[in-house]
């Protein structure tokens, strides 16, 4: 046991794990190829010609904004990093997911002492109760949308919550306020969940500030989420955004997609909601602080409120459901984090993170293994489409890959049509290995 609290303590634990983290995020990202709608995004959506260029990117989503919907700025990166090689992406994306990851256990330690188990235990949980992990944290297009979302919305809310935990200023720097500040549009138009959930919470952590230390509610951070709030409202207000709604804001519509949400919070998250209550009666009955109790609530708060938004939307897919997983497994961290050490909390975190170990260890196993074999299949058949091409043959009868969990990305995919050449993705698949037509089988 003593062991144990030395290497919690370790002041390497956690740099060495961010090595590990970004190290495997990468080997995945380098075993996952373009998937589904990425080839979608690799032509323009003004003239339907590749993206070469930052300005054929931006006209492009000039386009986008009319004709699909109001991401401009998520979708931005999506079709910037298609300019560049595959691998430019896998770098980065593998930082972004080692960073959130990073921001999620430095929030959950913030105002008592730092974790190294704790840090373990937040990768653990992403990897074991992500949704669909493949489609979120691995395909290019849902990385750039659910993925750089989660951590800009983590980022966004950082500020809030050490002047809600601290009661001091995380940002002090006028040069650095100002760049928060430049930030926070951006992120308000970044994706409906998340940048709502995100201006939520900073809202509700800046009201908190009020009750819990009788402090005025002047701050510059009004600054930030008021520009934050004016960034989502050009976001909803797109026009491909605005006729979307008006096709989904029937009765029928508004009550199929509230019984969806709910299937979708009992799916993904019921066990740990559970978790979240069970650990919230430990907290209160330990007495942990009244700011760290609350700070937790309006965690899980904003994961519910974020499943039900989906109540508006036109669809929801099962990656939407990763901001709502990711804010419970937040809320569970800040609770575990004020448990002491070598207390009867202490030992309830220790037993409640063994239990976690095992079950990630045999998730790590398939899902790794899910994706490497999505990887063979994607060898194989470009190995078809070369020897295809070298031979003469330009309509290509092609292998569809069968992913075995949803770890990988291929995962709820269309991947390939086993009827029509001339639908998505076959079209954009042949026109990226030169071919005429492409079909599954």
């Amino acid at each position: 046991m003593k062991k144990l609290y030395k290497a919690a303590r370790s002041k390497w634990g956690v740099p060495v794990m961010a090595a590990l983290v970004f190290l495997f995020m990468l080997f995945l990202n380098f075993l996952t190829p373009y998937v589904a709608d990425d080839y979608v995004y690799r032509c323009s959506f003004y003239d339907h010609s590749q993206v070469t260029t930052l300005g054929e990117v931006l006209r492009s989503m000039y386009v986008h904004s009319y004709a699909m919907n109001g991401r401009v700025v998520s979708h931005f990166f999506a079709q910037l990093f298609m300019i560049w090689p595959k691998a430019v992406f896998n770098f980065v994306n593998a930082g972004v997911f080692t960073l959130l990851w990073y921001v999620l256990w430095r929030i959950s330690c913030v105002g008592t002492r730092r974790n190294t188990l704790l840090a373990a235990g937040i990768f653990m949980a992403l990897w074991y109760w992500m949704p669909v992990f493949g489609q979120v944290a691995l395909w290019q297009l849902g990385s750039a949308n659910y993925l750089w979302g989660l951590f800009f919305g983590m980022l966004f809310i950082c500020p809030y919550v050490y002047r809600f935990m601290r009661g001091g200023e995380l940002i002090r720097r006028w040069w650095l306020r100002a760049l928060f500040c430049l930030f926070a549009l951006p992120f308000g138009m970044y994706i409906e969940v998340m940048s709502f959930v995100g201006l939520f919470i900073a809202a509700a952590l800046l009201g908190l500030s009020r009750v819990f230390d009788k402090k005025s509610l002047k701050s510059w951070l009004w600054v930030p989420l008021g520009l934050g709030a004016a960034g989502y409202i050009a976001l909803m207000c797109m026009p491909a955004e605005m006729k979307a709604k008006q096709s989904s804001m029937t009765l029928d519509v508004l009550l199929k997609n509230i019984s969806l949400a709910t299937d979708m919070l009992t799916r993904y998250g019921r066990t740990l909601l559970m978790v979240w209550a069970a650990l919230m009666a430990i907290a209160l009955f330990l007495k942990v602080p009244g700011k760290r109790a609350a700070l937790s609530a309006v965690l899980a708060l904003g994961a519910v409120g974020g499943n039900y938004m989906l109540t508006f939307a036109g669809y929801y897919p099962d990656r939407c459901a990763s901001a709502t997983v990711t804010l419970l497994i937040l809320a569970c961290g800040v609770l575990l984090a004020g448990f002491q050490p070598r207390t009867a909390g202490g030992t309830l975190r220790n037993a409640a993170l063994g239990a976690l170990t095992v079950a990630f260890a045999l998730s790590l196993v398939t899902g790794t293994y899910s994706i490497w074999q999505s990887h063979v299949g994607f060898k194989m058949r470009l190995s078809t489409i070369h020897a295809s091409l070298e031979a003469g043959e330009r309509d290509l009868l092609l292998p569809v890959i069968h992913p075995t969990t949803p770890y990988s990305a291929f995962w709820g995919l269309r991947d390939l049509s086993t009827a029509q050449t001339d639908t998505w993705p076959n079209m954009q698949i042949a026109d990226y290995y030169g071919a005429d037509t492409v079909i599954g089988y």
